[in-house]
Parts: structure tokens; sequence; C-alpha cells
């Protein structure tokens, strides 16, 4: 791809306004245009606005990035009382003096366009939504330039064939005559497991270019770091990135370990896959004692953690602790188990009606002995008045 070559006449910038519960305002972002500064260029591009609100809007126009004060858009500020049905232009240019300013140094910089909904005739808007044009400039170094690598290397399963992706773009003046990468796949202990090689090529000023790496896969599942170095014209640049090798394996993280007693209780299983396709018809076994649920199947996506949710009626379980035997099923074959500790316990309103039963009695009997002293008491009174009188 020859970046310099690339030209934009018309791009048309579709705003899609959604109403949400939260005021403030976002963006969708495009990322269309890339220019490469020369001295005294002056480049010119052409928008629509495609509204779909059914109100008549105002739009507000404003610039960012370091380099803004070289963009200017017409109208510059504002658009107001668009119609539905109106698509009005916005044309947006970029100009560099000659010769070029300090400012605007090698490299990659960017500038953005927003444009953003207003209220309009149609009455108050507690959301703005809009839309934002973002405008890549390169300054090109002189001589070569190797842009920072992208690296690809989309996560496997065991034994699957593994791909390495490294993306590099010139930004010098000059050819990068020859540049190939090699990706090391190191293990969590930092051992060498295995490489990849790229082919070798030629890389143009402006050009980017993608270039691929496979080896074979006799890795075990788990974790790796994936250190990919390019050698460029007698350079070298690095960068790092991460891989997934996935077994069919789900684990259950988490459980419900605590029940009612004579209920109908929800049971939740948190499980994860370490596999790296997607697991349908996955679902769960919860068996305490002759008490046995199952949970609806979900689909699994790779590496995914989701909670099965299942209902355990525990009448007729004895309070205290119980083993509890989970299962998990993939398309109906156990690929997870566990036995666990549970407690079955007394209800929040047995628990209730103890308490307010202890506590009545506690009362009565206070009120009883209070009772019986006061008897006594009296009957002391009377014995002593009867002894003086005699």
């Amino acid at each position: 791809m020859i970046i310099n070559k690339l030209l934009i006449p018309i791009i048309i910038l579709i705003l899609t306004f959604q109403l949400t519960s939260a005021m403030g305002y976002g963006f969708s972002e495009e990322s269309l245009l890339l220019v490469v500064v020369e001295p005294g260029l002056t480049k010119t591009f052409g928008y629509s606005i495609i509204p779909t609100s059914k109100n008549v809007m105002n739009y507000s126009i404003s610039t960012e990035g370091e380099l803004k004060k070289y963009l200017t858009v017409d109208p510059p500020s504002n658009i107001l009382n668009i119609k539905p049905d109106e698509n009005p232009p916005l044309t947006a240019t970029l100009s560099f003096p000659n010769p070029l300013p300090p400012e605007i140094t090698p490299g990659l910089h960017e500038v953005f366009i927003n444009v953003v909904e207003d209220t309009g005739t149609g009455g108050m808007f507690n959301v703005r939504s809009g839309a934002r044009i973002k405008i890549k400039i390169l300054s090109l170094y002189d001589g070569t330039y190797l842009s920072e690598p992208k690296i690809s290397i989309p996560n496997v399963n065991e034994g699957e064939e593994i791909k390495a992706d490294i993306t590099i773009s010139n930004y010098g003046r000059e050819k990068i005559k020859s540049a190939y990468a090699k990706t090391d796949l190191y293990d969590n202990d930092n051992n060498l497991q295995t490489s990849l090689v790229t082919e070798s090529t030629s890389i143009d000023s402006q050009e980017t270019k993608t270039i691929s790496g496979k080896t074979a896969n006799n890795l075990k599942s788990g974790d790796y770091k994936a250190r990919t170095t390019i050698f460029w014209d007698e350079k070298t640049t690095t960068a790092e990135t991460t891989l997934k090798i996935g077994s069919l394996k789900v684990e259950i993280n988490d459980f419900t370990k605590e029940f009612n007693k004579d209920s109908i209780e929800e049971v939740k299983i948190s499980i994860q896959s370490f596999w790296n396709s997607q697991l349908s018809n996955v679902y769960s076994t919860f068996e305490v004692a002759d008490k046995k649920t199952q949970t609806p199947s979900i689909t699994l996506n790779p590496w995914q953690t989701m909670t099965l949710t299942g209902y355990l009626n525990t009448n007729g379980l004895t309070i205290g602790e119980h083993t509890a035997t989970i299962k998990v099923y993939y398309d109906n074959n156990e690929i997870a188990s566990k036995q666990a500790k549970i407690v079955i316990k007394e209800t929040a309103e047995t628990e209730n009606k103890t308490t307010e039963q202890t506590t009545g009695n506690s009362y009565a009997m206070i009120m009883a002995i209070v009772a019986i002293a006061i008897i006594l008491i009296g009957f002391n009174i009377f014995w002593i008045t009867k002894k003086k009188k005699r």
C-alpha cells in the first residue's frame, strides 16, 4: 500500500444519534485519511452530514490535535437549523507553510474534526451524540525509518498451527532494502519454546507491508510471551505480545456455599473456559444427598468466565454441613467436576420465630418470678403486722 497515493475525494460522514439515559455526548470515530506532509502542501476534503434525527437540529464543529492550527473547517463552528432531509456540506483543508516549521517534527501526528449535535428547534434534548474524523499526518524522516510494528498472533488450541503477522511501515524518505522478523515464544518461566521466522521483503518510502511466519504447535496449553525482533537494513526493532494456547478444559471457580433449610434455593456456579473455540450446550449439575438440580445450557466463548444458575430444593436436608458434587458438561460429556462442602442452615424466618419464642418464654418466666416475690413480700408484711397486734 503506497500511502502517498491515497486519495479520498468525498467521504460521507454519517452521524448516528442514539438516546441514552446519561448526559453528555459520545463520538463514533472514523480514521480514513493519512496525509504526508510536504512544504507548501494544501489538501481539501469534502464531507456531507446526514442527520438521522427526525427533528430540526443544530451542529457544533470543533478541531483537536497538536497541529490543528494547520486545519481549517468550513463552516468553522456551527451549522444551524438542519432539517432531517438536508445534507449540509462540510469542507476541511490542511495547509502547510514552506518551509515547514520545527514544530512539525518527523513522525505520525493526528488532528480531529468533531461534529456534535446541539439542541435544535425540536425542543429540549438531554443527550448529545456526534462523530469524529481522525486525520493522520505523517512527516517523513530522513533516510529510512521503521514504524512501531503491529504484531498479531491469534490464540490457538493445542495442536493447531501458530501464525504471526507483523505489519510494518517505512516512515523514511529512502527505501528499506531488506526486512524480516523472528518471533520467539517463551513460557511463564521465560524458557524459549519455539520460534517463527518470516520471509524477507523490501519496503518503499511511505509503504506498509505485512510479513508472516508460522510453525507447528507442539506446545502445552498455557500463557506464552511472544518477543518479535525485526531485522531491517542492519538495524533491529523489538516488540512483545502474548499468546494463549488452549485446552479443552473448563474450571469451576466458585459456587453458592450456604442454603436455607426446607426451601427452593438459588444455586450459582462460576465456570471458566480454557479453550480457544466456542463451547455450546454447556450446563452444570449440583447434587447434595438425594437432591439434584441441573442448570440451563449456555454457550461459552473462548476463555470466557460465566455463571450458571439453577435451583435446589433443600426440603428434608438436615441442618449442618454436607458434601455437594458439582459437575460441568459440554455437549452432554462431563468436562469438570468438584466435591465441596456446603452448609444447610435455619431460614431467617425460623430463626426469628425461635428468637421471639425464646424472648417470650424468658419474659413470662421473669414476670412469674416477680409475681411470686411480690406475693412472698406481701405475706411477710401481713404476718409481721399480725404479730405486733397480738
